[in-house]
């Protein structure tokens, strides 16, 4: 993982037909429960091992990921994969369908799966609240890095937006490569 990391961090183009073989490689990490889809914790998030890490080096070299996705979600005692959509280049366009309304199925079947998920606590009005948020990532023509979050609680989804992605997000999201 240490060396995929790095490739993208040095800019290592000559590297990007190695990453394409390990974006290929669907080998689960951690499984964890998703607040995402509101059933009291009976739907796993599984996160995958090198996808995440090959797809974050491509996009640093300013190249688009093929879209395999970087986490699943299991549901029921078989623990099956929820099905979603393919990712595709269409992923910007198809998000202006967006609203808070959506389920966490009606947005896996909308847009696929997140490139990036983050569990954690945030303080609202003295009280401590769990969220989840879903990261999409999108090149832009001009070489820019746009990133749609969406940020469920509980009773749903309760937040939406886009902005280019900054340096502080990126390493942040690198360093949880390593943490989980």
């Amino acid at each position: 993982m240490a060396a995929l990391h790095l490739v993208g961090e040095h800019r290592i183009l000559s590297a990007v037909p190695y990453l394409r073989q390990w974006e290929e490689v669907d080998l689960p990490r951690f499984m964890e429960r998703s607040l995402a889809f509101g059933d009291e914790g009976k739907t796993w998030l599984e996160g995958q091992t090198f996808r995440p890490v090959a797809q974050h080096s491509l996009r640093m070299l300013g190249q688009r990921p093929e879209g395999h996705a970087t986490y699943h979600f299991l549901e029921g005692d078989d623990e099956r994969r929820l099905p979603m959509r393919e990712s595709s280049s269409d992923r910007r366009a198809r998000a202006t369908a967006l609203h808070e309304n959506l389920s966490a199925a009606q947005v896996l079947s909308l847009l696929g799966a997140p490139d990036d998920v983050l569990a954690q606590e945030r303080e609202s009005d003295g009280a401590f609240q769990s969220t989840e948020e879903w990261a999409y990532d999108t090149l832009l023509p001009s070489g820019q890095w746009l990133t749609l979050t969406l940020i469920w609680e509980s009773r749903g989804l309760v937040s939406i937006h886009e902005a280019p992605a900054d340096g502080a997000q990126v390493e942040e999201r690198s360093q949880r490569f390593f943490d989980r």
